[in-house]
This record gives C-alpha cells, sequence and structure tokens, in this order.
C-alpha cells in the first residue's frame, strides 16, 4: 500500500470515498436485483418459475404499461411487450399458461381485460369485465376459473371469469365485515381472503373468510393478529404468509403473520427489513418475491425487490411483549436492576400524575406500593446520581421547575432546588455525577447542569441549533443531543456530540430519519434510537442506531408499535419501551416491550463516510478556533500502529501527540498550543495494522489556533 509522506506537500486534499454498505441475508430475506421500471401497484404471475410483473403507476400515480420478466435462478431482469392498455392496482391471473390482466386503472377504473402469452410475447383483447375493478391483489384462481374478490376501496363483490368462453360471472358477495383492499390465496380449493379496507377514510380490516368456489359459500375464520389492507398473501409448504401493508392512509407495515389453514391459527414472524404497502409478488420454489411496494407516505413508489425463504427465517424474537404498566408512564430511571416509572399523563385529558411504579424484569412484575412522586407531572425527566432518582421538570399545561429526589431504599421524597426555568419535555443525561438538563419546551435550547452534592444549577452553553423535545444519551463522557421540534412541531435530524468539560458542541452526522418525542438508548457502544414523531398527532416505529465511534447509522427493522412521547431504561443490555401514546394522548399504550438488540440480527441498511479500507476514523476537532486547547478525537476498529502529529503550514512538525501501538477503542487527545503562534494548522493521524506489514492508511485535517 502507497504511504504519503506530509512533509512534502503544503496543502493536502484528503479524497473522501462515500459508500453505502448494505448487509441481508438475516432473518430469510434477501435484497436481489432492483426492477428495471421504478413502480408500486403493478401485478405479478408465474409462468415456468419466471415472475412477470405487469403495469403499475408511478410517484405521481400515472398509470404504466410496463411488463418486465424476473427469473429468481439467475437474479436477471428481462423487458417484455408492454400491455395493451396502461393501468396500475390491476389483477393477473394465470390460466393455461397464460396471464390474464384485468381492471386496474387509477383515477379512472378500466374495465379492460387482456391476455399475455409469454411463450409468443404476445397480447389478445379479451371482453371486459361487467364494472371496473380496481386493487392488485385479489384475484386467483380454481378449476381455470378466475375468482375476482373486493378492490374499489371498500367494494365485497365476487365475481368469476371463465377464460374458456370468455363470460364473467356474479357470485356471492363477500360478509359485511369484509372486502376492499385484501388480499387472496387459494389452499385446497378453497379461497382465502386477508384483510381489507373500508373508505372513507382509510381503515384496516382483521376479518379473514374462506370461500368455497363449488358451493358459492362464505366461512368466517381466525382473524389476523394485524388489521391491515393493500398487504400480501403467499401460499408455502402449506402455510399462508401475510407480508406488509397499511392501517391508515399513508401507512405502511413490515409485519410478517402466518396463518395456518389447517389449524386455524395464527404465528407472528420478525418483521422483514422494510415497511411496505400496495406491493405485488409471487412465491417460487418456497421463496417470496416481493417487488414494487409503496414507501411510508404513499407518495413514491420503489424498485427493491426481497426474497424471502420462511425455511431461514429464524425462531428468536428481538422484540417481546411483557407485564402491562398498571398506571402511569411519564419518565424511567433504573437503580440495581429495577425500572422506577414516575409521573406522566392521564389519557385522553392529559391531567398530570404523581405516580410511582418499580418494574423487575427479572421477574416480569409490578410495584405499586411506591410513595408517589410529591408534585403530580407529566413530560418530565429523571436522572439517577448514587442511588437517588432526581425528578425534575415537566407539567402540562403549566410547566414546572420542581426538582424532587427519591431515595428507592427508604421510599422517601425529598425536596431540592428548583431548575432555572420551568419547562417540559426536556431530557436528562448525568455525566461525572452532574445532571445535564437540554431542550424542552416545544423549542428551548438551553442545557442546564445540576450539582446534587451542592444542589446548584449552572447554566451552560446552549444547543447550536434544534433543540425542543430532543433525546439525549450519556457516552465515554459526551453528551450525544439527537433531533428535536420547533415551535410549529416540525421535527430535527441534527446530531451533536456535548463535550461538558469543555461546554461545547461538535456536529455529528444526522439521524436518518427526523423525529422529536423519541428516546435514545446506549447499548453496547452503540446508541438506539427509538419510536418518536415526526408530524403532528403521528406515531413512528422507527428503529435507527448510532455508532459514535465511527459517526455513522444503521436501520433496524421497525418496533411492534408506532409509539411516542414514551418512557423507556436499559437494563442487561436489554431496552424496556414502557407505555406512550401513538397519537399524542387520543389512545395510550399500557404496554411493556423488551427489545433485546443482540438478537436484532436484520440491518436494512448502512450508510457510512470513511476512507478505504475502513480501519479508522478521523474527527474534526473542538473546540474549533480553539484557544489555546482542543480535543482531537480518533476511532480504530482493531489493534493498530498509531501516530498522530501536528504540522503546519509549511509542514514542519509541531508535536506529536501519539506514537505508539493501541487496542480498538474510540480516543480522545488534548492538546494545548500555549506558546505556539496563531494560525493554521494540519492534525495527521497514520495507522499502521499489523506493525505496518499491510502498509499505512494515513487522514489529514485542518485546525485554527486564534489567540
Amino acid at each position: 500500500m502507497k504511504k504519503l509522506d506530509f512533509k512534502k506537500y503544503c496543502l493536502i486534499i484528503v479524497p473522501l470515498v462515500f459508500v453505502s454498505i448494505q448487509i441481508y441475508a438475516q432473518n430469510g430475506w434477501t435484497k436481489k436485483t432492483d426492477m428495471p421500471t421504478l413502480r408500486a401497484g403493478a401485478s405479478a404471475s408465474i409462468v415456468d418459475g419466471k415472475i412477470y410483473i405487469i403495469g403499475g403507476s408511478t410517484a405521481s400515480l400515472i398509470d404504466l404499461a410496463a411488463n418486465e420478466m424476473y427469473d429468481p435462478s439467475t437474479d436477471i431482469w428481462e423487458a417484455k411487450a408492454p400491455m395493451p392498455t396502461a393501468r396500475g392496482f390491476l389483477n393477473t391471473a394465470v390460466v393455461n399458461d397464460t396471464i390474464y390482466a384485468i381492471g386496474g386503472g387509477y383515477p379512472t377504473f378500466k374495465l379492460k381485460v387482456e391476455a399475455y402469452d409469454p411463450s409468443t410475447n404476445t397480447w389478445t383483447t379479451k371482453k371486459d369485465m361487467p364494472e371496473g375493478h380496481l386493487y392488485c391483489n385479489s384475484s386467483c384462481v380454481v378449476n381455470s376459473i378466475i375468482y375476482l374478490i373486493g378492490g374499489n376501496y371498500n367494494e365485497s363483490e365476487c365475481w368469476a371469469y371463465n377464460p374458456g368462453n370468455d363470460i364473467w360471472t356474479q357470485k356471492t358477495s363477500m360478509p359485511s365485515d369484509g372486502g376492499g383492499a385484501l388480499s387472496v390465496t387459494v389452499y385446497s380449493g378453497l379461497i382465502y381472503t386477508f384483510g381489507g379496507s373500508t373508505y372513507s377514510p382509510w381503515a384496516a380490516r382483521k376479518t379473514v373468510f374462506a370461500y368455497d368456489p363449488q358451493t358459492d359459500t362464505w366461512t368466517k375464520k381466525k382473524d389476523m393478529p394485524t388489521a391491515r389492507f393493500a398487504l400480501q398473501t403467499y401460499l408455502v409448504n402449506g402455510k399462508i404468509y401475510a407480508i406488509g401493508g397499511g392501517q391508515y392512509d399513508g401507512g405502511c407495515l413490515s409485519t410478517v403473520e402466518v396463518y395456518d389453514p389447517i389449524t386455524d391459527t395464527w404465528e407472528t414472524k420478525p418483521n422483514m427489513p422494510i415497511s411496505t404497502a400496495w406491493a405485488t409478488g409471487s412465491a417460487v420454489n418456497g421463496k417470496i418475491y416481493v417487488f414494487a411496494k409503496m414507501a411510508e407516505g404513499w407518495s413514491s413508489g420503489s424498485p427493491d425487490v426481497w426474497e424471502y425463504d420462511p425455511s431461514l427465517d429464524t425462531p428468536k424474537e428481538t422484540w417481546t411483549k411483557k407485564a402491562d404498566i398498571p398506571k402511569g408512564g411519564g419518565t424511567a430511571s433504573v437503580i440495581n436492576g429495577k425500572i422506577y416509572v414516575l409521573g406522566g399523563n392521564s389519557i385522553p385529558d392529559l391531567n398530570d400524575l404523581a405516580c410511582n411504579v418499580m418494574y423487575d424484569p427479572s421477574t416480569n412484575t409490578w410495584d405499586t406500593n411506591k410513595t408517589c412522586v410529591p408534585t403530580p407531572r407529566g413530560f418530565l425527566t429523571s436522572a439517577v446520581v448514587d442511588n437517588k432518582i432526581y425528578v425534575i421538570g415537566g407539567g402540562y399545561p403549566d410547566s414546572t421547575n420542581k426538582n424532587e429526589v427519591y431515595d428507592p431504599a427508604t421510599d422517601t421524597w425529598t425536596t431540592k432546588k428548583e431548575m432555572i426555568n420551568p419547562r417540559l419535555g426536556m431530557r436528562a443525561a448525568v455525566v461525572d455525577g452532574i445532571i445535564y438538563i437540554f431542550g424542552g419546551n416545544y423549542n428551548e435550547r438551553n442545557c442546564h447542569a445540576y450539582d446534587p452534592a451542592a444542589d446548584t444549577w449552572t447554566e451552560k452553553s446552549q444547543i447550536p441549533s434544534g433543540g425542543g423535545v430532543v433525546s439525549v444519551t450519556a457516552h465515554n463522557g459526551l453528551i450525544y443531543i439527537f433531533g428535536g421540534s420547533d415551535e410549529n412541531w416540525n421535527a430535527y435530524s441534527t446530531v451533536y456530540a456535548y463535550d461538558p468539560k469543555m461546554d461545547t458542541y461538535t456536529p455529528r452526522k444526522n439521524m436518518p430519519t427526523p423525529r422529536f418525542a423519541f428516546q435514545t438508548f446506549s447499548v453496547n457502544g452503540k446508541i438506539y434510537a427509538l419510536g418518536g414523531t415526526n408530524a403532528w398527532g403521528t406515531s413512528l416505529a422507527k428503529v435507527e442506531v448510532y455508532d459514535p465511534a465511527f459517526d455513522t447509522w444503521e436501520t433496524k427493522p421497525k418496533m411492534p408499535k408506532y409509539v411516542a412521547w414514551f418512557a423507556g431504561a436499559v437494563v442487561n443490555d436489554k431496552i424496556y419501551v414502557i407505555g406512550g401514546t401513538p397519537d399524542w394522548g387520543m389512545t395510550g399504550y399500557h404496554s411493556v416491550w423488551e427489545y433485546d438488540p443482540a438478537l436484532d440480527t436484520i440491518t436494512t441498511g448502512v450508510e457510512r463516510e470513511l476512507i478505504t479500507p475502513k480501519d479508522f476514523a478521523l474527527y474534526q476537532n473542538y473546540p474549533n478556533p480553539f484557544n489555546p486547547s482542543t480535543n482531537i478525537q480518533y476511532a480504530i476498529s482493531s489493534k493498530q500502529l498509531v501516530t498522530l502529529k501536528i504540522y503546519d503550514l509549511l509542514g514542519r512538525e509541531i508535536a506529536t501527540l501519539v506514537n505508539e501501538e493501541k487496542p480498538a477503542g474510540t480516543y480522545i487527545i488534548k492538546w494545548n498550543a500555549d506558546g505556539i503562534s496563531s494560525g493554521v494548522y494540519f492534525y495527521q493521524i497514520k495507522v499502521s495494522p499489523d506493525g505496518g506489514q499491510l502498509g499505512t492508511n494515513v487522514e489529514t485535517k485542518k485546525m485554527i489556533l486564534l489567540h
């Protein structure tokens, strides 16, 4: 590997390589080659092991005529003759190796029936449907007859089409609690319908029916665990897999549930890596292929193709439902492995509560016989110092600056010095026995430090931008501030690292998803951002993971619930999500979920800024400009020989800060420039794995000294 000698240059340009790393083939899911045509609302059919994706719509809901063939055995796409009539949200079905494209079209329904022969790559027009029909997963074939069920937002009719004589026949409609944008699958001569919708507004059904074409009768079956519409269902090895869908206008799910038609029972699987609605797909050779989905918000389509192998789907669940919280749910703190949940608000009137309940994760039990918080309040924060819980601020609609400390050993409360100003929705973190309070009050950027030993408050530097209902987590002596809100409830994606010793902020890589009213938790060197919201009255199920060592984010499968304004804590490297609301207080959760990051083996995307090869990271110094000292942080992913030196503009060496072999980890070096002239300087790191046997990697950054 070529080495770079800094002294030969007065101006150094360090090239950065931006890469997107995607890790798949986990829990049965594998990312495949994207579709050539970006679309949603297409329909899929199989002939001779090949999957034909026909029709669909653009992001602006313009009908498409595309016809593309995917070969799962080679992961290769091939363009075919387009449909004569462009349309999305259509149905396709196969009879005698001919694909029949039926209905669809948006916003005007089309009655067209057109038959495609893959062997000749030609289309033939058939007799029109009796009435317009919209939706792409509600057709199936029994004894060479095509059955079309539901559709049209909330339609419950059932029609049969005989390709042999080109005749349509109306059958018995579904029962009254079925219909709409449902999904259908054939098993043992019966047609099973799943979910569906009512409209307007969009609302999801969970009903399941079995239709017998021979007797033209319907039988009610066990409901799906998750109500949804715009989903897909697939038959693999005698079981029907229900994947994705939506529950409201613009919503998408990553839910995977499995129905056994023989026992009429359901089983929940780990979520798929992405959320999807209005997709299409097919099952080939025991594997499920999912295509052409709409993204969250229904504002865009996706070319993504996912292969799901149910035989590889591990039984381990990353999320486990625990005993419900009896009451409250404002803030949570941990002492001796027990989680104390304090304060909160009633639903839906948002009255402040004084609750104090203790949860023991080892026994999954609650203790409600604790002394209540002296001052009832929700939207508060708490922090632990010396095995005592400091409960600070909160209150709605009138916020307070109360500071009350709880001693679990004696089950008693003591009043302490009040916070500098009243606020709610702020977050707390502890470094070296000092409690730091950030944000709150919708859009506040203040930072206040409380010293429990002296019972004193100190005002610190404000968050540079963002603020409001942020989330904060302490890690390796720094406090990371994530997201937040403005006065109009717009969400921020900003991330800062706050150094309590220097009282300075350093920008870090933004979160993938802007949000507020969420929680962050540090587990095994990484920070997990869960839930929250990015718009008034809605909630998120997002799980995104930040690596402070390399300033990178990765996205995990979603939480089982959409939730904001919840409490949470970490015990034994497991995260507990407690209470919260999906819709800002119209309804509330009493549920408690345990999340084990060690079992979460799916990563849907990693975006990193790095130098190749990826062995280390060098961060911008802070503060910068500085006088007279600054901090330089670097991280290495394995044991390496590290040198860190300072140079002036002429390439002259000014100081050597590090020159030794270091184990993997993150390091912060303080450089004091007393006696050094003001000006521009460079700091350069050289990293040599295996003592330099494999060469040396180099990175250089600029800093400014201003006396």
